[in-house]
């Protein structure tokens, strides 16, 4: 016989939430709402109004909150950011950042959840993020343009 486990949504303490940014903002405040601390991959939401809800949601809850950004901590972001630093790599005028997922690879059936259309819309948004991030280190550039 198998074994009967509780429903989650009375026993979960933390949630990552790694869905497409789409649904970012609903799934913090049900989370939130169900008192859940959570992880949220970047980015938040897709337009910085979009940040609003879930940062009252969380105010308001008064649960935990942490943004995934993993890029930020990978050792060869830290090596380039430290020759950067150091001044190895001189006056950077122009900097192209190439960064992409699996995904973009794949057929729409082989994404999971099968994500086509609006959803893979916004991959550029969330890939685009890393790239735009690590031109913006102090010393880089004082421009970033970007196109999708």
């Amino acid at each position: 016989m198998r074994e009967r486990r509780p429903d989650t949504r009375d026993v979960c303490d933390a949630i990552a939430i790694t869905w497409e940014t789409l649904n970012h903002v609903e799934l913090a405040e049900r989370a939130a709402a169900k008192g859940c601390h959570m992880l949220l991959e970047e980015p938040l939401a897709t337009t910085m109004e979009g940040c609003d809800p879930i940062e009252a949601a969380v105010q308001q809850a008064g649960v935990s909150f942490m943004q995934s950004f993993p890029k930020r901590f990978d050792p060869v972001n830290h090596e380039l950011k430290c020759l950067v630093d150091d001044g190895e790599l001189g006056r950077i005028t122009l900097m192209r950042v190439r960064h992409g997922h699996l995904y973009g690879l794949m057929s729409g059936a082989a994404v999971p959840g099968g994500r086509t259309g609006r959803a893979s819309a916004h991959r550029f948004c969330e890939t685009g993020d890393y790239g735009r991030s690590q031109c913006s280190w102090p010393g880089v550039t004082s421009l970033v343009v970007g196109e999708s």
